[in-house]
């Protein structure tokens, strides 16, 4: 019976010598620590494989290609992609990267209160109107993952340059949007492929000779493109943005104070200048006679190009005057809400009693066609506040830079296009683009080590040069 119980503790705690009397199970233990030395070398190994520069260039170009890819939701949530999961998976390689930008952690922090004030709401209005409860949970979860991306996107912004950037977005937007050919009829190139093709073509131009050039040229040829296509605001966005290009590299001479406020003044004129031209452009069939029929029928429906053009703010401004609150995620709007709406819609000469207005403004949930007025009506005040930050950041950016006489051609023209899309876009099919544009804006904070990396696209390795983020110009 001894011999069957050393059997068993040999079996148990490692071989047993009989003679002696005595077990080896320190011999084992030292065998142990061999394996768990084994083990810890191996994740030391591969922590440093996760801090090398090639490691973190390739997860970031890999994470920032598949986000804009909307066509893959997982677990039918349509905002929850791969590109979303594997962030999060790597949320310790990212968390800390918006401390080193301005205004981020801010924006942050407002996105996940909105979220909160949405939810408040819902409370309130649960009683005087039907909520719909997918619609309830898809905004909040897309708000938080707007939070997400913006801060994996500025992570990916230190860890790759920014043409590389650029083209690994815009490539991931573009077979998104090649994927989802069929929804967009006879406007492909307004509504799926503009904005990726833009993206693609001036990331590709950033750090190669004759930059400047090169940049005019692009935009050259997307306003070609616009004006066959029938994209007239991409037209008014490539103008404005190449006049406020070019005052920023020429705005080199004199004090801060004396370039500020020539830059300023060029940034107010020149979207005037823009409209006015444009206006006398489309009013005279120059950009087409599509063109030239819609900005006719707009103008005499409502007297002005942008009002006609964009009716939906007449009633959200007279939503926001009878429930300065908001409505909350997923809440339908009551008849009195459709009324207020309409009395608004009037007030400027609209059809109020529209297929338009009927059923996508108000049918089943509340559309105003603008990222402000969909989220205060969504967020409340807390989502109005959050467009206001988002529009002193694009405006710090567009004036820290003219300042400086640094700026690229991908970063005006986001910066016009995404302030447009604030008042004039939805925001259920325009984060994406306005969380890609927000981190390419934010400023560097000063004196912070990280350099803004202004080499061509993919071009990887040591660093030179000398520093390039517009924050550490002064």
């Amino acid at each position: 019976m001894a011999e069957n119980w050393n059997r068993h503790k040999s079996f148990l705690f490692g071989s047993y010598e009989l003679s002696g009397g005595k077990s080896s199970v320190k011999n084992y233990a030292n065998k142990g620590t061999g394996g768990f030395r084994t083990l810890s070398s191996g994740l030391n190994r591969l922590r440093t494989a996760f801090r090398t520069q090639r490691f973190r260039s390739a997860i970031a170009i890999a994470i920032t290609f598949l986000l804009p890819l909307g066509s893959f939701g997982v677990g039918g949530i349509a905002t929850l992609n791969l590109g979303i999961l594997i962030s999060l998976a790597c949320l310790p390689l990212w968390f800390r990267a918006a401390t080193s930008y301005l205004g981020a952690r801010v924006i942050q922090a407002l996105m996940l209160a909105s979220i909160v004030c949405g939810l408040l709401l819902l409370l309130q209005t649960s009683t005087t109107h039907e909520i719909i409860p997918q619609r309830a949970a898809a905004l909040p979860v897309t708000m938080l993952f707007s939070a997400l991306t913006l801060g994996v996107l500025l992570w990916a912004r230190q860890a790759i340059n920014l043409a590389s950037l650029g083209v690994a977005y815009g490539a991931g937007a573009l077979l998104d949007s090649v994927i989802r050919a069929g929804e967009w009829g006879e406007n492909g190139w307004k509504y799926g492929y503009a904005w990726p093709c833009a993206v693609i073509a001036l990331s590709l131009v950033i750090g190669r000779k004759r930059e400047p050039l090169w940049t005019l040229l692009v935009v050259a040829a997307l306003v070609a493109v616009s004006v066959g296509g029938g994209y007239r605001s991409l037209v008014a966005f490539a103008v404005v943005a190449v006049g406020l290009y070019l005052c920023t590299l020429w705005n080199k001479n004199g004090g801060d104070l004396k370039r500020g406020l020539r830059f300023g003044m060029s940034v107010l004129a020149i979207p005037a200048l823009a409209f006015v031209s444009l206006s006398w452009l489309l009013l005279g069939g120059a950009l087409g006679s599509i063109a030239q029929t819609r900005t006719q029928e707009q103008i005499a429906e409502s007297g002005s190009i942008l009002v006609g053009g964009r009716q939906e703010w007449a009633a959200a401004v007279a939503l926001f005057r009878q429930s300065p609150l908001g409505f909350g995620p997923g809440v339908v709007p009551n008849p009195e809400d459709v009324a207020v709406g309409k009395r608004g819609l009037e007030a400027i000469g609209a059809n109020e009693d529209s297929y338009h207005i009927d059923t996508y403004m108000f049918g089943g949930q509340f559309r105003l066609h603008g990222i402000v007025s969909d989220l205060w009506a969504n967020f409340g005040l807390v989502g109005l506040a959050l467009s206001l930050v988002l529009l002193v950041a694009i405006a710090w950016f567009l004036w820290y830079s003219g300042v400086n006489a640094y700026t690229t051609g991908l970063q005006t023209l986001l910066a016009v296009w995404v302030a447009w899309d604030i008042f004039f876009s939805p925001f259920d099919s325009n984060w994406r683009y306005l969380i890609f544009a927000l981190s390419l804006l934010l400023l560097l904070r000063k004196n912070h080590p990280q350099q803004e990396d202004r080499r061509a696209a993919f071009e990887f390795g040591q660093k030179s040069g000398p520093e390039l983020s517009p924050a550490q110009h002064s």
